[in-house]
């Protein structure tokens, strides 16, 4: 009898990982127990703002410091951050992996924080434009001003196709 009730008490704890190994994994980004985000602005606002670390302590973008000047629709002044799985794949000569995240910090010239745009790789969520989803949220609320296939940012980063839809180099 002792040996079938340590059977099952056993059996029932190895499912029991299984299944907490399994959740863990599917929740996992960047180290970060927060849910998968998908095709979703709000969650992805949700993993950008409150998974530790922020994005704010994540990578600056290599090349670019706080507050670099800049040119275009992103305003007078940017910083532009990317997550861990965006840095690593930056040595692959292939693109971008799946999963990575660039969020970039617009500002006016007085240096008050406009937007945020956002580029999330998502495994074939829009091969014509390298699998980016897009998202502009309005500062300082998080209010998603445009998200997913984004036809102007799709227009402007289209002629950067050969190099994963980025401007600045890896």
């Amino acid at each position: 009898m002792k040996k079938i009730l340590f059977v099952i008490v056993l059996a029932s704890s190895l499912i029991s990982f299984a299944f907490a190994a399994h959740a863990i994994h599917d929740t996992q980004i960047d180290g970060a127990k927060f849910p998968l985000v998908g095709a979703d602005p709000d969650k992805l606002y949700n993993f950008i703002t409150k998974a530790k670390p922020n994005y704010s302590k994540w990578n600056l973008w290599p090349g670019t410091k706080e507050m670099s000047s800049a040119k275009g629709p992103h305003g007078a002044l940017v910083s532009i951050y990317a997550n861990k799985v965006a840095v690593d794949s930056m040595k692959d000569e292939k693109g971008m992996a799946d999963g990575s995240i660039i969020v970039m910090e617009n500002y006016k010239s007085d240096k008050n924080l406009e937007s945020c745009t956002v580029m999330y790789k998502i495994k074939d969520y829009n091969p014509e434009a390298g699998d980016w989803f897009w998202v502009k949220y309005a500062a300082p609320n998080g209010y998603v001003e445009e998200s997913g296939k984004v036809a102007s940012c799709i227009d402007c980063h289209s002629d950067r196709k050969a190099g994963d839809f980025l401007f600045s180099t890896r």
